[in-house]
């Protein structure tokens, strides 16, 4: 009760206007609305994403739990997905229907979270509340968080100290008090674990959430998201669970790093084990077939490219971060997926590309 209250005055006094953002910020989103109509890469990359949204946020939908695959999955899936990008475009437009729409949403997961026991359809180990693992859970939170963090300034002290009672504690601590062992676990579970708890942490403020996404629980080192960057890419980048996992993995990676970018560059993150963020983008794409199709190993899909959005997204940032806008081969890759996340990272890959 005594942190919770913490998070009350400290709601009171914290002002919005000057943050840089989990992933993008006003001023950043400012630049990108200017420059839509001066690049048709950028404005078919926005169109597509604000008229899936605008289609699907007409009606909100929040299932009870179901079984993996389910409809109730995909769906609670797919609403991840409409906040974290209803949040950017909202920051983009202005339009209040994306702040509505984050603000009704996610009070309905707020109001049922608290009453969820672990999912009665899991056979997992470490189940989630509302999805079948605490993966899917950890996915969620990613994206939720991201577009929390787009509207937090516009919603009332009083819902964003109710989302965070009830339902961002509450998530954090089912992933790393209730299944501490699969928080720590170095694997990409571990990884989508830990970006959603950093993430969470930088969102409302919370140091320990922070050092114990990068630390481990018992802040040591022994887990948490430095020892994933440790263990689980070789020297050259190469990701131990083979490159369709490599695909799915690397988003976390990216998404987390670009949130320690923003809040504490002093950590200096993507020139971590000698910038080994760079090598896993490339080691990623270098093992690719001719046609960007993943080599189908394992439970792999047969279909699976480098169109994928999780790797558009590692591919823009790392370019942005690591200055890579005069590698030819990398250009090569942004023209061949057709599209940009909406980014800072955009708006220098467009620009490039409309100078060659």
């Amino acid at each position: 009760m005594v942190r919770f209250l913490g998070y009350i005055l400290m709601f009171i006094s914290l002002s919005f206007g000057q943050e840089k953002g989990l992933f993008i910020n006003q001023e950043e989103a400012g630049r990108i609305r200017r420059y839509l109509n001066n690049f048709d890469l950028l404005l078919r990359s926005y169109e597509e994403i604000r008229d899936k949204v605008d289609r699907e946020i007409v009606e909100i939908i929040v299932p009870l739990p179901g079984e993996a695959g389910s409809y109730a999955h995909q769906r609670h899936k797919l609403n991840g997905w409409l906040v974290r990008n209803a949040g950017i475009l909202y920051l983009i437009t202005g339009e209040e229907k994306y702040l509505r729409f984050i603000s009704d949403i996610l009070l309905r997961y707020a109001d049922m979270y608290p009453k969820l026991s672990a999912n009665p359809f899991s056979k997992s180990s470490a189940p989630g509340k509302i999805f079948h693992q605490m993966l899917n859970e950890a996915v969620w939170l990613t994206d939720v968080i991201i577009g929390y963090d787009c509207v937090k300034s516009k919603l009332s002290s009083g819902l964003r100290v109710h989302l965070i009672k009830n339902l961002f504690i509450p998530m954090v601590e089912w992933f790393s008090v209730k299944n501490e062992h699969e928080f720590n676990r170095i694997h990409n579970h571990g990884t989508w674990a830990v970006a959603a708890v950093g993430m969470t942490g930088y969102a409302i403020g919370d140091t320990l959430m922070v050092k114990k996404a990068l630390y481990g629980t018992g802040l040591d080192g022994k887990g948490g998201f430095l020892m994933q960057l440790k263990k689980l890419f070789s020297p050259d980048g190469y990701y131990i669970e083979g490159p369709y996992y490599a695909r799915y993995a690397i988003q976390p990676f990216y998404l987390f790093a670009e949130c320690i970018e923003r809040n504490q560059p002093e950590l200096k993150i993507f020139a971590y084990r000698d910038s080994i963020l760079k090598k896993a983008v490339y080691a990623l794409l270098q093992v690719t077939y001719p046609n960007g199709v993943f080599p189908p190993l394992n439970d792999a899909s047969r279909t699976m490219s480098i169109r994928n959005e999780s790797v558009i997204l590692a591919v823009d940032i790392a370019l942005y971060r690591y200055g890579l806008f005069e590698d030819k081969n990398m250009l090569s890759v942004v023209k061949f997926q057709n599209r940009v996340v909406l980014h800072e990272a955009a708006l220098h890959i467009v620009e490039v590309l409309g100078n060659l």
